[in-house]
């Protein structure tokens, strides 16, 4: 029994010294402080964060998609007012009322810019 609780302890300090020391602050996003490979979408979460405060409840948005994200669950999660849509696919240019680009710029004359962000930029679609 002790042996196990030992165990288990060498795991939870091993798990504290992988992930940073144990903060009192709240992170920036649900997963900052996890494990080194999900922390890695915390910049595509504060993107996502910055676009759901700009667009209204239901407006369709089409996702130029991060090679982390290639099924859109991410967007999907963080976006739940909003249809999204793979820009990219049949058709999304007249589906999509607004564009959220990671990381890229759209080509010059695709859509009119809102707001740029830290790591992506918004744009309202102009079919």
């Amino acid at each position: 029994m002790a042996l196990g609780a030992a165990a288990l302890f060498a795991a939870l300090i091993r798990q504290i010294v992988a992930t940073g020391p144990l903060t009192l602050r709240r992170p920036p996003t649900v997963l900052s402080n996890g494990r080194p490979e999900p922390a890695a979408f915390a910049p595509y979460l504060s993107f996502l964060s910055v676009v759901r405060k700009e667009l209204p409840p239901g407006a369709v948005v089409a996702i130029l998609l991060p090679a982390d994200d290639p099924d859109l669950l991410i967007a999907t999660g963080q976006l739940p007012s909003n249809p999204i849509i793979r820009a990219g696919e049949p058709a999304w240019e007249k589906r999509a009322a607004y564009i959220a680009a990671y990381e890229q710029p759209l080509p010059a004359g695709r859509g009119s810019l809102i707001d740029p962000t830290a790591r992506g930029f918004l744009y309202r679609n102009v079919p």
